[in-house]
């Protein structure tokens, strides 16, 4: 059940002179998001290195969501709420736009993630690693294959072979080991290298509402 709702006044003052200014223009252009939108970033996270707590929230967010207590003093100031994505306290078509990165790939119920999106927001944008990339790099705590069609995001259990030291073994060698890396990151390093960016991340873009379907 959710909890009890969240006027967003309750979260306080919100100090802006930490935001870069020059993105507010950039984001503008990217995204649609004009002066007087209500954003939300939901998993906002550490930041890197994940050994030091740094500020790397969407710059042009309004307000913060993560379920990591330790990420309070790292953004006194802001509007900062400890909560779950399965489980927002917020009224229903309280932001206009919610960016959502990294965080569905990590929940037990993404159906019900991505209903509270909905159900929060207008519109927004969701990253996860791509499935190609999970399946040459899996992390333990990554629980979804995330990919996409039309207005569908789709949700496949990991296999549990992905675990496997076999399945280790295989993408550690060598060989995958460097075609491996000159997919995901050549574009990284060298500009002039375009390579489908659904190789290396799942970037799906929704407006009103999108279907979700879940493979366990």
């Amino acid at each position: 059940m959710r909890s009890e709702m969240v006027k967003l006044a309750d979260l306080g003052p919100e100090i802006k002179e930490d935001r870069p200014r020059w993105t507010r223009a950039e984001i503008a252009l990217d995204y649609g998001i004009w002066d007087g939108d209500l954003v939300i970033d939901i998993g906002c996270g550490p930041g890197k290195p994940r050994t030091k707590l740094t500020k790397s929230a969407f710059p042009r967010a309004d307000v913060l969501v993560d379920m990591n207590p330790d990420l309070i003093p790292v953004y006194q100031g802001r509007k900062f709420l400890l909560s779950s994505v399965e489980a927002l306290p917020f009224q229903d078509d309280c932001f206009d736009f919610i960016w959502c990165a990294h965080i569905l790939e990590h929940t037990l119920d993404p159906k019900k993630a991505c209903e509270e999106l909905m159900r929060i927001g207008a519109r927004g944008r969701i990253k996860t690693p791509s499935s190609f990339k999970e399946m040459l790099h899996p992390l333990p705590y990554h629980n979804w294959l995330v990919s996409w069609y039309s207005n569908t995001l789709i949700f496949e259990k990991k296999p549990t072979f992905i675990a496997s030291k076999e399945w280790r073994r295989v993408i550690q060698s060598t060989a995958v080991d460097n075609w491996n890396t000159a997919v995901l990151f050549a574009s990284a390093k060298n500009s002039s290298v375009d390579l489908p960016h659904r190789f290396r991340e799942t970037v799906f873009d929704w407006v009103g509402e999108f279907r979700v379907e879940v493979y366990q």
